[in-house]
């Protein structure tokens, strides 16, 4: 009788050691603010910083494509609203993505609309990679 209580006892404390290991590894893990919880504005100026850097854009061609990202992100942020699915989702963010490229065409130059498409590209493969492995880290 003994043995089976020590036993118990044993498995018990073995249960509860290694819960407690598990929430303290996922309470170490460092918490990443997801762009959906970052204040619209810092991702409309994250977004035009970017765009700024990689295409070397003029003033004037910042001030044409602020409302653009704007207007983006409003869109964005109405289309996961109105759609439960996310196939209807993707589908709508397909055209406004292709609706923006349009927009973009006429602001920027055919070199840096060039570097644009290459980076959307890059960014595109990245994404289709990293699901594929299964790996969703960020």
């Amino acid at each position: 009788m003994k043995t089976k209580i020590t036993s118990v006892m044993y498995l018990f404390i073995a249960v509860c050691m290694i819960s407690i290991q598990n929430l303290s590894a996922q309470s170490s893990k460092p918490q990443k603010v997801s762009p959906d919880e970052k204040n619209p504005t810092q991702r409309i100026d994250k977004q035009l910083e970017r765009l700024q850097k990689e295409l070397e854009l003029s003033p004037e061609q910042v001030n044409q494509i602020k409302p653009l990202i704007e207007e983006r992100v409003k869109k964005r942020e109405s289309i996961r609203e109105a759609n439960d699915k996310l196939h209807d989702q993707m589908d709508d963010l397909r055209e406004l993505s292709k609706a923006q490229d349009e927009k973009l065409k006429t602001i920027l130059s055919p070199e840096q609309f060039a570097k644009y498409n290459s980076r959307k590209e890059e960014l595109k493969d990245r994404f289709r990679h990293r699901n594929r492995r299964g790996d969703r880290r960020r």
